[in-house]
This record gives structure tokens, sequence and C-alpha cells, in this order.
């Protein structure tokens, strides 16, 4: 019992700090406190000797256990915000190097179009310049072609024969050559252009490969310079050719001759441009062959003054030929009749070859207009067979267009009652919808900021347990059995009452009780989210409801889609015919032109407001 009285009075004195607080008071002995340590007491005064201490011994203890784990964590922190604040200054660094070069890029993309801009005007306003300077330069060809034509008809009374320029260069073997082969290359493509080939591949390559063996061998047998000498030969010859073809061709007579009549009743045009008549298309031909024979009278008498001048000079040579051969073989008699003999035959011979050469030139010639005569029949055939056919292709597009016009005038109109009847539909479908995610949206706006505030307000040094007999863990701060009921464990009950925790069962569960409530949370969550829908009677109703209204209204929208769509592919297609009849060249080859006191565009307005009239008259009456 003594020991016990002296341990309380140590445990008064030196751990609580116990001192008489009147003035006449003594201190405690333990002589004083033996009354105390008596019977059931005895236990008690043992276990607080031993266990309890005061708040600043067990502030000191646990400031030594937590303090170097508090330190550590305080050094990690400021790390980790070091870190943080390093990696917030390079993402910064690095956003402010894109945002320089997605300037710079832009800055070089608008630089870059803004050159291809330019360049673009610059390749229009070039185009636009050469188009004028060849206008002009035609314009003035014209000018003195009429200048021309005009002092001669002055000056002269006999018609003005077209003249063109003679060949002036000499043909030789390296020249026939290159004809040859442009002739050959000029077949090849001709043929490839028409088709002719079709399918047959191997006939193709064979022809390509005979007309670049040809180029190869000539290229083999001539210099470059005497190849590239009778290749502008060639072209020289053939522009002449052409030029002389071209000089009775008038396009802007032929165009004008062209008129065309537009009838309202039936929407189509008529073309009443007057032909030429039999006479003057006699007259023509005649004009043309007469010309050709002065021509070819001309090139005629031309090749007889070359012979005659030949045949003047012959004699001479002959002469001078003979002189040479009796001075050399003047000792020699039959050697010099044989020299003659053979001189003459030499003569015969060379005229012969001329003449089988002229003859076969003049036979290839023959040859070839007689072809060139077939082809141009065949042509006249076809084209007379075309213009034959014309009427009956033109009278089933008049057909097919009005056909499809009529089909639909009320397409655009059905379509939009189409189109406003699926914005109604969708916009119903969606207004409930939108209303849940609105009423969802308001109710856990702010929530975790209103929860963590919640937490902020809890002590956690109210968390903080000792042992008390080693069996329970009790708040260091609070050992009283009414815990819940202080107004410092005001954050603690809140807390309780929001998790549905009771106030029998002790705090130190409460971690752990909360813990499993967010498991239990988490899991349902993913079940709600793997799960399509809630399963209650309500939601149920909702989705065969949904499913009811879907099997009704899909069939419907997938029709009208389908009507829509095949009505947009009408108009579309009546829309590319009629651009294309509009868009044919014998539409716009005279818009100077006027029929009846309108040009064809002016036809066309009309025609326009016509049938968008009679198009909002059939709707209007529907």
């Amino acid at each position: 019992m003594d020991a016990t009285a002296q341990k309380l009075q140590e445990w008064l004195s030196a751990e609580m700090h116990f001192r008489p607080s009147g003035l006449h008071q003594r201190e405690l002995k333990s002589s004083d406190l033996q009354s105390l340590c008596r019977g059931q007491l005895k236990d008690v005064w043992s276990y607080l000797t031993k266990h309890v201490k005061s708040t600043k011994a067990q502030q000191q203890s646990y400031e030594g256990e937590f303090g170097a784990q508090h330190s550590q964590l305080m050094a990690e922190v400021a790390a980790a915000t070091t870190a943080v604040g390093h990696v917030g200054g390079e993402i910064k660094r690095l956003h402010a190097d894109i945002s320089s070069a997605e300037l710079k890029i832009r800055q070089r993309e608008q630089t870059l179009s803004q050159e291809r801009h330019r360049s673009a005007l610059l390749r229009a306003r070039s185009k636009h310049i050469h188009e004028k300077v060849a206008i002009i330069n035609e314009l003035t060809a014209r000018v003195d072609a009429k200048r021309n034509a005009l002092e001669s008809q002055q000056n002269q009374t006999k018609p003005r024969l077209v003249t063109i320029e003679s060949h002036s260069h000499p043909e030789n073997a390296c020249t026939r050559e290159v004809k040859a082969i442009c002739f050959k290359m000029e077949t090849f493509i001709k043929d490839l252009l028409d088709g002719k080939f079709g399918a047959d591949k191997d006939a193709r390559d064979q022809q390509k490969t005979e007309s670049m063996r040809a180029l190869e061998v000539v290229l083999q047998k001539h210099s470059l310079h005497q190849f590239l000498m009778s290749l502008r030969a060639c072209c020289h010859d053939s522009t002449l050719d052409m030029r002389q073809s071209t000089s009775v061709i008038d396009i802007h007579r032929d165009l004008q001759n062209l008129q065309f009549s537009y009838s309202s009743n039936n929407g189509k045009l008529t073309d009443i441009s007057s032909p030429p008549s039999l006479l003057m298309s006699v007259r023509q031909l005649l004009q043309e062959s007469h010309q050709s024979n002065i021509q070819r009278f001309i090139r005629s008498e031309e090749s007889r003054n070359r012979a005659w001048k030949l045949q003047k000079t012959l004699p001479q040579c002959q002469e001078t030929i003979a002189k040479m051969l009796e001075e050399q073989l003047s000792a020699h008699p039959q050697a010099l009749d044989l020299a003659r003999r053979l001189f003459e035959a030499e003569l015969q011979l060379a005229t012969c070859r001329s003449s089988v050469r002229v003859l076969n030139e003049v036979n290839v010639e023959l040859k070839e207009q007689m072809a060139e005569a077939m082809r141009n029949k065949e042509i006249l055939i076809s084209k007379f067979q075309r213009i034959q056919d014309f009427r009956k292709i033109a009278d089933a597009k008049q057909n097919l267009i009005r056909f499809l016009v009529k089909q639909n005038i009320g397409a655009q109109t059905r379509l939009e009652c189409h189109q406003a009847e699926v914005s109604q539909y969708v916009q119903k479908a969606l207004t409930s919808k939108q209303a849940d995610i609105t009423q969802g949206t308001t109710q856990l706006k702010d929530y975790l900021l209103r929860e963590m505030e919640s937490f902020a307000l809890l002590n956690l040094s109210l968390l903080m347990l000792v042992s008390v007999d080693g069996l329970h863990k009790t708040s260091a701060s609070d050992l009283s059995i009414a815990r819940f009921e202080s107004k410092q464990n005001s954050s603690l009950q809140t807390i309780a009452a929001a998790v549905g925790y009771a106030y029998h069962q002790s705090p130190e569960l409460l971690s752990s009780a909360l813990v499993d409530l967010c498991r239990d949370a988490n899991a349902h969550t993913k079940a709600n989210k793997r799960s399509d829908s809630v399963p209650s009677a309500e939601h149920i109703s909702v989705r065969a409801h949904d499913e009811k209204v879907l099997k009704t209204v899909v069939p419907v929208l997938q029709t009208s889609l389908a009507k829509t769509t095949q009505a947009l592919t009408e108009c579309l297609q009546l829309k590319d015919t009629v651009s294309h009849w509009w868009e044919q060249p014998a539409q716009t080859l005279v818009p100077w032109l006027s029929v009846d006191d309108a040009s064809l565009q002016q036809w066309r307005d009309r025609w326009t407001v016509n049938v968008t009239r009679l198009r909002q008259t059939q709707v209007s009456q529907s």
C-alpha cells in the first residue's frame, strides 16, 4: 500500500505537475494518499500511474515518433513542387516554341498562297495578252487580205487565184526517206486515233516497231544535220499544203450563215439558215476545180520550161564531151567509137530511169488521191446518215426532257416536306433526353468540391488513437465515453451521419467503413456502365416504348429517304441533261445574232421564267 501511495504521489508531482493552490496548503505526501489506495481503487491508481501520461509528454512522444516521417514527407512534397514547377516551365516554353513555329508556318503559307495567287494572275494576264495579240494578228491578216483583194479587183478584171509558194529546196535521197517515214508515222497515228487496231495489241506494236526500225536505219545512213534539214523541208512542204487547203475556208462567213428559231410550243430549236443553193455549190466546185487545173497547168508549164532549158543545154554538153573524147582517144579510133556508144547508152539509161521515177511518183500520187477520194466519199456517206438520224435523236431527247420536267415538278416541295418531318421527329426525340441530361448535370455540378470542403473541415488530430488495456484504441484528445457528443467532433458526427455509421461503434473503424463504402460505390458504377439499362419497371417500359416507336418510324424514315434520294438523283440527271443540251457547240457559236428580235441568251431566260411560272401554277393547283 505504501508503494502504491508513493508511486501515486510521484505521478502527481512529476508527471501531472500537481501543486496545492491554497496559501497554507502543504505539498502532498505519500501518507496523505494512503487512504485513497485501498480496496478496488488500488488497481485503478496502479493503472493510472503506469499508463496515463500528461499531454506534454504524450505530445513529445508523438513528435519523436512522427517528426522524422513528417520531415521526410515535407521534403518530398517540396521536391515534387519544384519538379512540377520545372515541368510547368518546360511546358510553357514548349507551348511558346510551338506557337512561334505555327505562326511562322502560317506566315509562310500565307506568303506562298500570295505568291501562287500572283503567279496565277500573271499567267492569266499573259495568256490574255497572247490571245489578244493572236486576235490582232488575225484581224490584221484579214484586213490585209481584204485590202489586197480589193486592190486586185480594182486593178485586174480576171479573178484572183490563190498563189502558193513553190518548193524552193532540192529533194535528195535523205529527204525522200524522211518523207516516207513521216508518212508511215502519220498513217500509224491516224489509225491509232481512229481505233482501227481495236484490241489487237500485237498489230499495233508491230507497226510501231517497223516505224521505229525504219527511223533508226535512216539515222544510221545519214548524218544528223542531213536528217534535220530533210525534216525541216518536210515540215515546210506540209505547211504549204495545209495553207493551200485552208485558204478557201472562211469561218466567219459560215458562222453568220447559221440561224436557229426557238418554238415556245414544243421547246425545239429549228435551223432556219438558208443552205447554199445547188447552183452555188456546183459553181464553187467548178471554181475550185478550175483553180486546181490552172495551178496544175502552171506547174506543167514550169516543168516544160525546165525541160526545154535542159534540152537546150544537152547538145552543148554532148559536143563538149565529144571534143574531150576526140582529144584523149584520137590515136585509137576503135576506142573512140566504143566511148561514143557507151556515152549514148548511159544517156539513154539516165533518161529512162528519170522517166520511170517520175511515172512511179505520179502513180503513187494518183493512188493516194484515189484512196483519199474513197475516204472522203465514205465520210460524206456517214455524215449524210448522221444528218438523217439527227432529227430522230433530237426528238427523243426533247421527249425525254419534257417527261423528266413533268415528273420532277413537285420534287423540291416533297423533299422539303420530308426534311421538315424528319427535323420535327429528331427534335421531339432529343428534347426529353436533353432535359434529363441537364438535370443530372445540374445535380452533379460542384459535387466533388463540396465533398472536398466537407473533408477539409475535419480535424485530423481527432483520428490519433491510443491503446487502452491493449484491446481498444481511443482518441488521445477525448477519452470520454460520449465522444460523439462533444463540439470538437462535429465534422466526425457529420461524416458518420452522412455514411450511416452507428454512434456506438469505434471511430477507428470509420476509415475502413469509408473505404468499403467507396469500393461498393465503384462496383455499382462499373455494374451500371456494363449494363445497358437499370433493371426497373419504369426503365423497362420506356425501353419497350422506344423499341415500338423505332419499329414504327424507321421504315417510314427509310422510305422517305429512299424517295428523297431518288428525287435528288432524277433532278441531277435532268439538270445534267439540260446543261448538256444547252452546251452543244452549235448553240453558242453566234451569240451576236438574234432571231425574232431576241438573242440565244434572251431565249434561254424566257424559257426559264416560263418553266418556273408553270411549276408554281401546278404546285398551287395541287
